[in-house]
C-alpha cells in the first residue's frame, strides 16, 4: 500500500510529513509570514525561503545592513543596528569621534579643524 501523508496547519505554522512512511518532517513556522510577503514555505528547500530583508525561523526577523551584520560592530535589533559606542551609521561603519569635535568635523574617528 501507499501512505498518504498529513499536512498539519495550526497557529504555530505548517508542518508537512513526506516520504514512503511519512517520517520526513518539514516545518514552516508562522507559515513563513507569507501573508506579509516576508517568505514562503518550500518543500524543496525543506522549510522557509525568506524574501530579501528577512531571516530567521518563519522569516519573522528583519535583516540588518552590513556584511557581516552591522559590520561586526553592533547588534541587530529588529532591522536596525545598535552600534558599539565608537561606531555609528546605518551599518555601524562610520568611526565616531569620542568626545565630539568642538570646531571642525569628524572624519573616520579623527577631528579635522
Amino acid at each position: 500500500g501507499t501512505c498518504e501523508c498529513d499536512v498539519h496547519s495550526g497557529v504555530d505554522g505548517v508542518t508537512y510529513y513526506l516520504g514512503e512512511s511519512c517520517n520526513q518532517k518539514i516545518e514552516c513556522p508562522s507559515n513563513c509570514n507569507a501573508e506579509k510577503g516576508q517568505g514562503s514555505c518550500s518543500l524543496e528547500a525543506h522549510g522557509c525561503v525568506c524574501e530579501d530583508g528577512f531571516h530567521g525561523p518563519g522569516c519573522a526577523e528583519k535583516t540588518c545592513p552590513g556584511s557581516p551584520v552591522c559590520s561586526g560592530r553592533g547588534v541587530c535589533e529588529d532591522g536596525n543596528c545598535a552600534c558599539a559606542p565608537e561606531w555609528e551609521g546605518e551599518a555601524c561603519n562610520i568611526k565616531r569621534c569620542l568626545g565630539g569635535c568642538q570646531s571642525g568635523f569628524c572624519n573616520n574617528g579623527v577631528c579635522v579643524c
